[in-house]
């Protein structure tokens, strides 16, 4: 009696843990309404119709299918599995094309998952993926922005893989907790702050100006010009051909690779990072220093080996 006690115990306990995890299937599809299932209830009204709207292009121009899903917790599950779980119960996507794609968040556990039918899932696509979450996804996440990063991530989706790209809604959202990024990415990526899209606007320069300084300092200070001119002036996104705002120092670390930081830090190279306020895409250029005594490493091709000493 009491093995059998023990025993009946332990199923109890078993039972008990797995209603504790909620099952994808328990997760009630949003069509044919809409594409967004909110449970973690992070957007707002307005925002959910915003996307809505969007991903309705997305089904009527390309014939894919794109959802979005939050949820508060899955309770330790696999957020990769639970995610896939969903995406194929719900079948999104064309059924021979296969292209469907999903958003899933777990705000509590701090998972974020892009899961893509198999008509999407090239190389190039998956690594473009890891890219929307790494610089668009958990910048906002891990400034606090939860409605952003969702937002802002299923606007990148839709323009990178479906080129649609919708302008961004026009309230803030509040904040919440921050996620972890999924498996697939590094573990410690170098997103650290949420750029500030209310950026000073890159300075101009009277012509006029310009010329005069030209004709009194010569091919040398003509250059110097140059080169100032050319870090003040304005940049154009290379996607959607909106006006590009410029990050200060103390933001655009948050976009650089390691070796970037560190050439940075070194002084042999400095980066102007550049971010697009509608598709929220970003763009980096390259400023190499004209004398410094770092080369190039072998190992990592950064900038950062210095030369050696003279005895």
């Amino acid at each position: 009696m009491r093995s059998l006690g023990l025993g009946l115990f332990l199923v109890l306990i078993g039972l008990t843990r797995l209603a504790a995890v909620a099952p994808s299937a328990e997760i009630p599809s949003p069509r044919p309404h809409g594409w967004i299932v909110d449970q973690a209830h992070l957007l707002a009204p307005a925002t959910v119709t915003d996307l809505d709207r969007l991903l309705d292009e997305v089904h009527r121009h390309e014939g894919a299918e794109m959802a979005i899903v939050t949820v508060e917790t899955i309770n330790g599950a696999n957020p990769r599995q639970y995610a896939t779980d969903l995406f194929n119960r719900w079948g999104l996507g064309d059924r021979e094309r296969n292209n469907g794609l999903l958003l899933f968040v777990a705000l509590r556990d701090r998972k974020a998952e892009i899961i893509l039918g198999r008509g999407l899932a090239s190389s190039a696509h998956v690594s473009r993926s890891d890219r929307i979450m790494q610089e668009t996804i958990v910048p906002h996440f891990r400034s606090g922005d939860s409605a952003g990063a969702v937002a802002a991530g299923a606007r990148a989706c839709a323009s990178s893989f479906f080129g649609l790209t919708l302008a961004p809604p026009v309230e803030a959202a509040p904040p919440r907790d921050s996620i972890e990024v999924p498996s697939r990415v590094p573990p410690h990526p170098p997103a650290v702050e949420h750029p500030h899209t209310n950026a000073s606007p890159p300075a101009t320069l009277n012509p006029a100006f310009i010329i005069a300084i030209l004709c009194g300092t010569g091919l040398g200070g003509a250059a110097l010009l140059w080169f100032f001119v050319r870090r003040a002036g304005t940049h154009t996104c290379s996607r959607c051909h909106s006006a590009m705002t410029k990050l200060d120092e103390s933001q655009d670390d948050a976009h650089l690779a390691p070796g970037e930081r560190a050439e940075e830090g070194l002084g042999s190279v400095n980066y102007d990072v550049w971010l697009c306020p509608t598709c929220t895409g970003v763009e980096k250029v390259r400023h190499g220093r004209w004398f410094t005594r770092y080369s190039e490493c072998p190992r990592c091709g950064a900038k950062t080996a210095a030369a050696p000493s003279v005895p």
